[in-house]
């Protein structure tokens, strides 16, 4: 999941660009439903971490979006919540690679670094009925 939220501030999502980005237009039908907009439906949960969403807001922007499989290139747009498609250029389906755009190479060159740079994570601690702290 790559939608960032600029939460010092609370005024826009983002996408971090570091990931390809699967079922973008999906993603954030599913924030807006679920957490974003008036009566989404975790604000029903009562579960205390949602005690400090607001659940209340109203997304309107746009995001341009360029496919590397197939160059088709469209924008994400949102308006009063309501989240569609709007197609730019169709894409090509020749299944025949694309070479890579310059922002792309740069992306890969970042990705693969992060990647080099990540320490190795400490085992995750299981947590059963036993050891769970609320138990």
């Amino acid at each position: 999941m790559v939608w960032l939220g600029r939460w010092l501030v609370g005024t826009c999502l983002t996408y971090d660009g570091l990931e390809k980005f699967y079922r973008s237009i999906e993603w954030l039908e599913y924030l807006i439903e679920h957490f974003l907009r008036p009566g989404a439906q975790a604000s029903a949960t009562g579960l205390p971490y949602f005690e400090m969403f607001t659940f209340d807001h109203v997304l309107d922007g746009v995001v341009a979006a360029n496919r590397r499989d197939s160059r088709e290139l469209y924008v994400v747009d949102v308006e009063d919540n309501k989240v569609s498609k709007v197609l730019l250029r169709q894409g090509d389906p020749m299944d025949w690679e694309w070479e890579t755009l310059p922002y792309e190479d740069r992306l890969d060159r970042q990705r693969d670094e992060n990647k080099r740079r990540r320490r190795p994570r400490p085992p995750r601690r299981v947590v059963g009925p036993a050891t769970h702290p609320l138990a």
